[in-house]
């Protein structure tokens, strides 16, 4: 008699990451950063999870590469939106965002993004060792497993690291908490971060 039982796991809920890369055709990174250097020169930063760093408000540019750039992301974003079967009428192709750079030292602390659905950020220039985006568990579950594991595989875990790299675009529910670890290098690392939203338009 076999008295092994198997046992099946099913897990629940996923929260989806995307990520692409932008091409390109489609950004210019020099005139890119040399605009955002330039708004940093106009505007003192705001205080939010950044510690240290400057952080910009939000940007409302017409006619330049980081708009170009922006708009691109934006067409980009109803394909998230459909992979979550969100109704036509609901989605808003409006996005709202703003400019982060962090030198050496910067960090950003543990954080959500109330008042969108969607968030997600673009990467302009990654120095070596500038920080890496990290993805936590809400907070239940985090102290929840903590007390009793060792927190290290993926059911458990009570964190993600993704590796930012220049041009690429992560996506992610504004829910979802999330951190940026510090910058060891001598070089601002440079990234634009962004806020979607849909409501009902009938």
């Amino acid at each position: 008699m076999n008295d092994e039982i198997k046992i099946m796991r099913t897990d629940l809920w996923a929260t989806p990451i995307w990520q692409y890369y932008i091409s390109d055709d489609v950004v210019n990174l020099t005139k890119i950063i040399s605009e955002i250097y330039e708004i940093k020169q106009s505007q003192k930063s705001k205080i939010m999870s950044n510690k240290g760093g400057w952080q910009s408000d939000f940007i409302d540019s017409t006619d330049t590469e980081l708009s170009k750039l922006m708009n691109h992301i934006k067409n980009n974003i109803q394909k998230c939106y459909d992979d979550l079967n969100v109704h036509e009428r609901h989605y808003n192709g409006d996005i709202v965002y703003w400019i982060n750079i962090n030198a050496f030292g910067h960090t950003n602390h543990r954080h959500i993004h109330p008042n969108a659905i969607l968030s997600g950020c673009i990467y302009l220039k990654i120095p070596k060792n500038s920080g890496n985006l990290i993805f936590h568990p809400n907070l239940a579950n985090e102290y929840f497993f903590e007390s009793f594991t060792t927190c290290d595989n993926d059911i458990t875990s009570n964190k993600t690291t993704f590796f930012p790299e220049e041009k690429k675009v992560i996506i992610f529910p504004a829910f979802l908490p999330h951190s940026v670890g510090i910058n060891n290098s001598n070089e601002d690392r440079i990234s634009i971060a962004f806020n979607s939203c849909c409501y009902d338009q009938r």
